[in-house]
């Protein structure tokens, strides 16, 4: 047994679930900058803060990989239905149980520094009930319709930030609710999208989520709907953080106002190109990342890499040790690579004006 086979058969299989997709579809990576809105609002840039922030995303990785793979686990028959990969795959019942609690330990390992909080754990409680039951038997959630979609959405968005939120004692009577209300809207669009991707196959085994209840039309509509409500929910963060900044901390505005006047300048050209080019959901949909267009950018890219980016380089200024967390963001986004970076759509719209 070697290292490289216990990486292979355990580490990259379970951890790296799905190419990795903890990673990419972690609710608290997604929205990285809510860790730098805390530190603001608590004046704090230390590296202790820095030690408990990594603390905390290790303990969420641990944490969503639990929950994506009880969802693999209560899925076996029906993915093989679906034709669809099963993490668990040849896999006894044992074994699979046997993953899941080593991935529930890594969770308890990560969440030691914050359980002397009861709120912390007993929203960790809340969330683990229903992360379980989300997919397992007799309960099963997803197959309850518009109930499932809504129980999915706190599950895997709202809860983990009411955590995140208890974790570090984050009480800002403003930008707790404002930050909260987008983490909803945001679960909300992206369990929409995941369920129009599978609605084919879903209603052809009569599985019973809410996109099969309401119809893929119907459904469409509520997706464009929601879609321009999280712009929405966005430029209000924008707003209630950029007040903060400049009446609370005393910085310059153009500093306080800069990420509200690039959010404002990305989605005025989303505006233009919805117009240009009509409003429906191929269009609209920032899920095809595939696309890297204006849409991608604005509900994505913006959120999840520039705006923490932004912050961090302010507080590598405060604490040298954030540039080194700065720097493994940088090589995790891929900055430094060149055609990488000419391949977004701020290099495309860069490189075709002819800027160098």
């Amino acid at each position: 047994m070697t290292l490289k086979w216990i990486y292979d058969q355990y580490i990259r299989r379970y951890l790296g679930w799905r190419n990795w997709a903890v990673f990419y579809y972690n609710s608290i990576i997604e929205n990285l900058f809510i860790f730098f809105v805390i530190a603001l609002v608590q004046r704090d840039f230390s590296s202790t803060f820095l030690l408990k922030m990594v603390a905390f995303i290790l303990f969420s990785l641990f944490s969503t990989t639990y929950g994506y793979l009880i969802n693999d686990f209560s899925d076996r028959r029906l993915d093989a239905l679906h034709g669809k990969p099963n993490t668990f795959h040849g896999d006894s019942t044992l074994k699979a149980l046997g993953v899941l609690a080593g991935v529930v330990i890594g969770s308890a390992i990560f969440a030691w520094p914050f359980v002397n909080n009861p709120w912390f754990v007993g929203l960790w409680a809340a969330w683990f009930f229903m992360a379980t039951f989300y997919s397992l038997p007799p309960l099963r959630f997803k197959e309850r319709g518009k109930l499932g979609l809504v129980l999915v959405v706190f599950a895997q968005r709202v809860i983990p930030a009411l955590i995140l939120f208890a974790a570090f004692h984050f009480t800002h009577p403003v930008l707790f609710w404002v930050l909260l209300n987008y983490v909803l809207i945001k679960g909300f669009n992206s369990d929409i999208n995941h369920q129009l991707e599978d609605y084919e196959n879903d209603l052809r085994t009569q599985t019973r989520t809410s996109a099969v209840e309401l119809g893929k039309e119907r459904l469409e509509k509520i997706f464009r709907l929601t879609l321009y409500y999280e712009r929405l929910a966005m430029l209000l963060v924008l707003i209630a953080l950029g007040n903060f900044l400049q009446r609370d901390l005393n910085w310059p505005a153009s500093i306080s106002y800069f990420p509200l006047m690039g959010f404002g300048i990305i989605l005025l050209l989303a505006l233009i190109k919805e117009h240009q080019e009509g409003h429906r959901i191929p269009v609209i949909n920032p899920f095809k990342t595939s696309e890297k267009d204006v849409f991608q950018f604005l509900h994505l890219a913006f959120p999840h890499v520039a705006l923490p980016l932004y912050f961090l380089g302010i507080f590598s200024i405060k604490n040298w040790h954030y540039l080194i967390f700065l720097i493994i963001l940088g090589i995790v986004y891929r900055l430094f690579d060149v055609r990488a970076l000419k391949s977004t759509f701020i290099g495309k719209l860069i490189f075709k004006q002819g800027i160098k």
